[in-house]
């Protein structure tokens, strides 16, 4: 069966859309190149200098895009194909419409919609994982109309490789293809659709070979260590959020659209299983934790084409439109520029990171540069000052990072270094910035010992304010050195309690820390203190080491305590 195409002249529709394209362009470069890069920007790009097939979180394929322009050495390379990625996937969605909906169009309105729908201004200049994700979301719904039509060998392998290309942006790609297929449940009978998956399998297998020879990192952290205590915040944040990243005047438009979408159309019935199945999967994510808002990201490409298909031929509806764009587009212009020339107090989001790494690096004086619970920051200095080899730790309530695969820290070792934030001495070392206060430690040996934590043996499971404990704990030496505890000054092993994520205090442990050789594993007894803490609640506690003045690093095994 051929595709449907559009039996008119589009020389004007045409001519008029690389107009458009280019001036969606332009504006995305200007942006692009003027703008102060972001925490999560200046971190994929550390992803960038190590190209592997997997990554702590997210998959692989932002660090692909910045490798791309990474050649040109600035904050415009590093965002290059991203801002090409956009206009592309722009492309192919007007593309999609043309085959779909084979009827004069109208591209002024297309991009109308698509400048209104206010998240995709985001994506459309910075390097974050949901720009190729919107990509190869726009890939995988073109070519899965045209494998619905013409189900041959190419649309099968392209519909597989799409799915890939998906996953390999963003793990939230999987509900893309799922959302698809419940909608079209029939597929499930098909041979061709199962030779589609595989395919797709086939080229995803490196990533999850990556996972399996790392211990599932990623998977685990999505799935169980994100998870958070319920808050009805979250719920109503999501709701807000929503309204706002997809412009609230948007909304009253959308559901005239959406009331008239054609069910029997496999197709668009794929659309509004999507739009739906994205807003409600993500409600339902709020119970179980917080919600960003780019976690709906897909959900505005069937929002747009939906918006559009249901309005081009309506001019009262198309007229609405028009002035929904015309009231966003001062608004967007002004705040792009606002990111550009900061000409009022920004969040540190975007504060000038220059500064802060000149900064910081006059105080390294030549030293290494180790950073406490930021890897935003440590990406930040290692981007400003061209200083690669920095380490980021995390505290014994952060979450993990990239750089805790990563084995930066052993170039450290037995070195000195500058430790940036974290500090628990009330007489730190601190500098300022505006309205932050950055504080740091300057240690003259360094002891790379980060990942080896103490695992406690089973504690009782109730115990008493002011009772003496006796805990059992086994340390494991990873390195590829000796690790002599007894050499090390300012060390302290810590009892940490927290209340679900409130930290409740610390408790020093009496014990007498052994010499670790290489891939040693020793057990060592130590003695400490409940604290005064509110009895006849349960708490988390877990073992950690404090070094010098620094928060302690991660804790062990956490055990659930009862106090009573």
């Amino acid at each position: 069966m051929k595709l449907r195409l559009p039996s008119v002249n589009y020389t004007n529709y045409i001519s008029n859309m690389r107009f458009l394209a280019l001036l969606w362009l332009a504006l995305n470069l200007f942006q692009a190149a003027f703008s102060m890069l972001t925490e999560d920007e200046a971190y994929y790009w550390m992803y960038s200098n190590a190209p592997d097939w997997g990554y702590f979180d997210p998959p692989p394929m932002i660090a692909f895009f910045i490798l791309a322009g990474k050649w040109l050495g600035s904050t415009f390379g590093l965002r290059l194909a991203t801002v090409i990625a956009q206009v592309l996937s722009l492309m192919l969605l007007w593309k999609l419409i043309r085959e779909h909906w084979p009827a004069p169009h109208s591209i002024r309105l297309f991009f109308a919609v698509a400048f209104a729908i206010l998240i995709f201004q985001v994506y459309g200049f910075i390097a974050t994982p949901d720009s190729p994700l919107l990509l190869f979301a726009a890939l995988f719904l073109l070519v899965y109309r045209r494998f619905l039509l013409q189900p041959n060998w190419t649309n099968i392998f392209l519909l597989g490789a799409s799915s890939a290309l998906l996953l390999y942006s963003k793990y939230h790609g999987v509900l893309l293809i799922g959302f698809t297929i419940l909608s079209n449940p029939r597929l499930l009978l098909r041979k061709d659709i199962y030779l589609a998956g595989l395919a797709g399998l086939i080229l995803f297998f490196p990533h999850l070979w990556w996972q399996y020879t790392h211990d599932f990192p990623s998977f685990r952290y999505h799935l169980v260590e994100r998870i958070q205590q319920f808050k009805w915040w979250y719920v109503s944040e999501f709701a807000i959020n929503m309204i706002l990243v997809y412009n609230p005047f948007l909304w009253p438009a959308l559901w005239k659209a959406v009331r008239k979408v054609n069910i029997k159309d496999s197709f668009s019935r794929a659309l509004l299983f999507n739009l739906v199945g994205f807003f409600l999967f993500f409600f339902l994510s709020t119970f179980r934790g917080h919600v960003q808002p780019q976690w709906t990201v897909i959900a505005a490409i069937p929002m747009l084409i939906l918006l559009y298909a249901g309005s081009y031929q309506d001019a009262a509806r198309s007229r609405y439109l028009f002035r929904v764009f015309y009231i966003v587009l001062p608004l967007v212009l002004l705040t792009r520029s606002l990111l550009i020339w900061e000409w009022l107090p920004l969040p540190n989001q975007f504060f000038k990171p220059e500064t802060y790494a000149e900064k910081v690096k006059s105080l390294a004086d030549n030293r290494h540069v180790a950073f406490s619970r930021s890897y935003q920051q440590a990406s930040l200095y290692a981007f400003y000052s061209g200083d690669t080899a920095v380490f980021s730790a995390g505290t014994y309530k952060s979450r993990k990072s990239q750089f805790d695969l990563w084995e930066k820290e052993q170039s450290m070792h037995l070195k000195p270094i500058l430790w940036m934030g974290g500090q628990s001495n009330p007489e730190r070392s601190f500098f300022t910035l505006g309205r932050d206060t950055f504080t740091y430690t300057e240690i003259d040996t360094f002891y790379a010992f980060y990942k080896i934590q103490p695992i406690a043996d089973q504690l009782p499971a109730n115990i008493k304010v002011g009772d003496t404990i006796t805990v059992q704990l086994t340390l494991s030496n990873p390195y590829p050195y000796r690790m002599d505890f007894t050499a090390i000054s300012a060390i302290q092993l810590m009892a940490c309690w927290m209340d679900g994520k409130t930290w409740m205090g610390f408790s020093p442990l009496s014990i007498s820390l052994p010499s670790l050789e290489i891939g040693q594993e020793a057990r060592a007894t130590g003695r400490f203190i409940v604290p005064n803490l509110p009895v006849d609640r349960d708490y988390r506690l877990g073992f950690s080491f404090q070094y010098h003045d620094i928060t302690p690093f991660p804790a062990g095994n956490w055990q659930s305590i009862k106090v009573n």
